[in-house]
């Protein structure tokens, strides 16, 4: 048996972000991928309270390394410096992989998106200049660069030119849900139910969704789910605050797996209003469970929902309000939509991405 494990590839894996909305999906569903092949030694860096957190997968092949310091500080490259091992493969999930030297053959890192270089506005000189660092190096020192997205590998080309393209591998994301989507029907509501999910970050453009709610002259609702703690800016918490007093407009926070199923089970339409994503996870859940979707008109979405997606100008919240009234008085193309997203779903799935990623592992 030892013999046996000495043979497979060693690969350690920086997993501080399984508590991270689709960083953290995505992390786990490849991480049991990799568990389940049983052709990889897996040493697993994490926060304390995610020690055995692949316990019912776990083998004599994983072993946890426990990191303190919070993602993005400057110490923890210090600390990933330290305690990540001799071996095949240090492999980071995100941007912040250790500025240092490490004991690893070679590093491979997943790009989703560049979203802090393109939008500078939203952080001082200093970090932003940090930030940039942090990708350039992530970028720089890997062997290998995992993008999302044909848009995201062409946002790493613009801000990092002189990296070889030829080092990034466009990866797709899955579907997160593992059941067998319920049959199409009726819902049992007397309003408009519409669904947001996602972190109340400002660049998820909740105000524009808000104002074009607003605007709609039918009974509706809009649940919302996702953090919000950290995210928002001034005028952003001002808009939550605003929120709070209505009551068509429900704040869940973060929820756990059967209750964000039962909100996508209950909800008439998913509308997602970005202005910048690498990808696009709930828009696949939607498909699943034969909700339309009204989405901002940006890369990355046409990317992953093609046909199947009602684009709007996420500048403009008059557009979205008409957009959500047509799609609620037009049922022909209310069905086209859904129809079309069942079949978007066929590209799309954690098996196709496992295997990518074993592959570029070998």
């Amino acid at each position: 048996m030892n013999q046996e494990i000495a043979k497979k590839k060693f690969i350690c894996i920086d997993s501080r972000m399984l508590d991270s909305s689709g960083i953290g999906v995505y992390l786990e569903r490849i991480i049991i991928g990799l568990i389940l092949n049983g052709k990889y030694k897996i040493s697993l860096l994490v926060k304390p309270k995610h020690v055995d957190y692949f316990k019912k997968y776990s083998s004599s092949n994983i072993r946890y390394k426990v990191l303190h310091s919070p993602i993005y500080h400057p110490f923890e490259s210090i600390e990933l410096s330290l305690k990540i091992p001799r071996c095949d493969i240090y492999w980071s999930p995100h941007f912040n992989s250790s500025v240092f030297p490490t004991l690893a053959k070679e590093r491979i890192c997943t790009i989703h998106d560049v979203f802090h270089l393109a939008n500078p506005q939203y952080y001082s000189k200093i970090k932003f200049y940090y930030i940039r660092l942090r990708y350039h190096i992530s970028c720089l020192y890997s062997k290998k660069i995992i993008s999302v997205s044909q848009f995201t590998k062409c946002e790493i080309k613009k801000y990092f030119h002189k990296i070889n393209e030829r080092k990034i591998t466009i990866i797709k994301n899955g579907l997160k849900f593992e059941d067998v989507a319920p049959p199409m029907k009726n819902k049992e509501s007397v309003s408009l139910r519409i669904l947001f999910v996602g972190n109340l970050k400002p660049h998820k453009n909740i105000k524009c969704l808000l104002e074009a709610f607003k605007k709609i002259n039918i009974p509706k609702e809009l649940i919302i789910i996702g953090e919000t703690k950290g995210f928002l800016k001034p005028m952003e918490e001002k808009i939550l605050n605003e929120m709070h007093k209505d009551d068509d407009i429900f704040l869940l926070g973060r929820v756990d797996e059967s209750k964000l199923k039962e909100c996508y089970e209950k909800a008439h339409l998913l509308v997602f209003p970005s202005l910048y994503e690498g990808f696009g996870l709930p828009i696949l859940e939607a498909f699943h469970y034969s909700l339309p979707c009204i989405i901002s008109d940006i890369s990355p979405f046409r990317e992953v929902a093609g046909k199947a997606g009602l684009y709007f100008n996420p500048h403009d919240s008059f557009d979205l309000a008409d957009k959500i009234q047509m799609l609620m008085t037009d049922l022909k193309y209310r069905r086209h939509l859904i129809s079309e997203g069942k079949k978007r779903l066929k590209f799309f799935s954690w098996e196709k991405s496992i295997e990518s990623h074993i592959q570029l592992f070998k």
